[in-house]
């Protein structure tokens, strides 16, 4: 602090406390202050505590040596001794002559003026600091402002694309849900359609037998007829009391995760219940075989071997229909010879010897057999009473191997060679109209070697090349073709039942396979664990099979749901 002693000079007082110095101290630019006043100078400096600027001549004044302390760093300053001697002297002069009240007064005003410059001077300090300070910082908050706003923009976004996005992938879900719901509501009416499909069955047979059939063939038929009536008439009187199916509703269900833009999840009707419970009631498990579950069984078996003759070669078989319904016909290439056998008892009925080695059989819309010949390049027609009679024989141009009967009385055949070509097989199936002329030749467009065949509805099934089925309609429309390289190894004979499922012969795995009317493998419905060794040909007969194989021996078997 400043000396007790006031001076009348302004030389020895200092300009910041307006005091006589106390221990005084000069900084670089020349200028003296107190010690304690110079301290607080550089204590009050908030920018850089190492530097100030000096209160007389605003010059920067730097602390010499910057690794001491700085609140200690007015000392390191040099004392001024002439000015301390000065001031002791004045101090002695001043004790020796007590000052006046004016010149006392005087001295406080300088001392008041002085430190009201100086208050000045730090508050202008202050308030271009403050102004420098307030202008980085509102820059700063508009700057950050926006950055912030462009920041809300893309998190605003973002969740209005994740709520499209989840509006979209709803919508997607809804869709499917709509197509899964009416696929299953086709499942609520399974037992209508299979009624349904049974009786549009046994009506095409019924027009069938009224157009060509005998009153024979009616009178074997109608207690089928009268049976399937009363099982339809009884579900048309149960389907009619159940109560309405109630609407099907698709609604949006509490989302099952925590997804801030999750709208909800689809939920779609209990449908599935409903199907159980009308399958219950309408249950007609065990009156209608089906096809694609049930079992086949085996239901007899005979040796199609004759006493004294050579092991049979059998190239095809056939069940007569109608008032003959009893009778298998198959053809024997080794024995050269046409046999009918009785179904019940197994024996045989009737041989028939031609002139050439048999292959296909057929039976006609007016209850004969065809029989192809092919060496002959002939078709021979059949009548099987008692015995059996040749009635008609057809030449033709080219080789035939097998036969299956159309609408009209016309006739599908596997063609082979031409007369003029004999050891060349062909790749084509012929329409013959009654007199063996062709009409129309089928499955140009695909490279295959035709060899059984089957009617199925309007169209025809084809075997060819051992491991390739094609279906066609008889007006050449190719429906579908199917290969299967793993499944199907080398195919042999083929029938189709009323429903129109496929059966083919595979001797090479011994079993037979059942295919969809659309060429769908379905499965090996028989193989050798039912007894099956090389199954050659196979026929159908209402519900049941007949299965010839390499030994001779013919197979039967019947649909069980066991």
């Amino acid at each position: 602090m400043a000396s007790s002693v006031c001076a009348d000079d302004d030389d020895i007082s200092c300009s910041l406390c307006m005091e006589v110095f106390s221990d005084p101290r000069t900084v670089p630019c020349g200028h003296t202050f107190c010690r304690a006043c110079l301290q607080n100078l550089f204590n009050a400096n908030k920018k850089a505590h190492d530097v100030c600027p000096c209160p007389v001549c605003r010059k920067a004044v730097h602390i010499p040596d910057r690794t001491k302390p700085v609140s200690s760093c007015a000392g390191q300053f040099p004392r001024n001794v002439a000015l301390v001697q000065a001031i002791d002297t004045i101090n002695k002069l001043k004790q020796r002559d007590a000052p006046t009240t004016s010149t006392k007064t005087d001295h406080l005003k300088q001392n008041m003026k002085a430190i009201c410059e100086n208050l000045e001077w730090f508050n202008e300090i202050l308030k271009n600091q403050m102004k420098s300070e307030i202008k980085r910082l509102d820059n700063s908050v508009r700057t950050s402002t926006l950055q912030t706003a462009d920041e809300i923009d893309r998190r605003g976004d973002e969740i209005v694309t994740a709520v499209r996005d989840e509006q979209a992938r709803m919508k997607k879900e809804l869709h499917q849900c709509q197509l899964a719901t009416n696929s299953e509501i086709w499942k609520l009416f399974t037992q209508h359609k299979t009624v349904i499909d049974e009786g549009n069955k046994v009506v095409k047979l019924g027009s069938h037998l009224i157009q060509s059939g005998s009153v024979s063939d009616i009178e074997k038929n109608i207690s089928k007829f009268m049976k399937l009536q009363k099982i339809t008439s009884d579900f048309v009187d149960t389907a009619r009391s159940l109560a309405p199916v109630p609407d099907l509703k698709v609604t949006v269900a509490p989302s099952r995760t925590a997804s801030v833009v999750s709208i909800g999840e689809v939920s779609p009707p209990d449908i599935r219940s409903l199907i159980e419970t009308r399958a219950r009631i309408l249950d007609i498990s065990g009156i209608l075989p089906d096809r694609k579950t049930d079992k086949l069984i085996q239901a007899g078996a005979f040796s199609t071997q004759a006493k004294d003759a050579l092991p049979p070669g059998i190239q095809c078989i056939l069940v007569l229909e109608g008032e003959r319904s009893n009778t298998i016909v198959v053809t024997d290439c080794f024995n050269v010879c046409v046999k009918c056998f009785c179904a019940e008892t197994s024996a045989l009925h009737s041989k028939y010897e031609v002139f050439g080695a048999p292959c296909g059989l057929a039976e006609s819309r007016d209850q004969q057999v065809a029989v192809v010949l092919p060496i002959e390049h002939q078709i021979l027609f059949l009548t099987l009473r008692d015995d059996i009679r040749l009635s008609k024989t057809l030449r033709t141009d080219k080789r035939y191997y097998y036969i299956s009967m159309l609408p009209d009385n016309r006739m599908a055949v596997t063609g082979g060679s031409s007369l003029s070509h004999e050891n060349r097989l062909g790749k084509y199936v012929d329409v013959l109209d009654e007199e063996g002329r062709v009409i129309q030749s089928l499955l140009c467009d695909i490279n295959i070697e035709p060899w059984c065949l089957a009617m199925k509805g309007d169209s025809l099934v084809v075997v060819s090349d051992s491991r390739t089925l094609a279906s066609v309609t008889s007006s050449g429309e190719i429906t579908w073709v199917k290969q299967d390289t793993e499944r199907l190894h080398h195919l042999r004979g083929i029938t189709c039942d009323v429903e129109e499922f496929v059966y083919v012969c595979d001797d090479a795995r011994s079993c037979l396979v059942q295919l969809s009317r659309d060429g769908e493998i379905i499965r090996d419905i028989l193989t050798c664990q039912d007894g099956l060794t090389e199954p050659l040909y196979v026929c159908c007969d209402q519900h049941k099979l007949y299965v010839a194989q390499s030994n001779g021996e013919v197979k039967i078997f019947m649909w069980s749901k066991d």
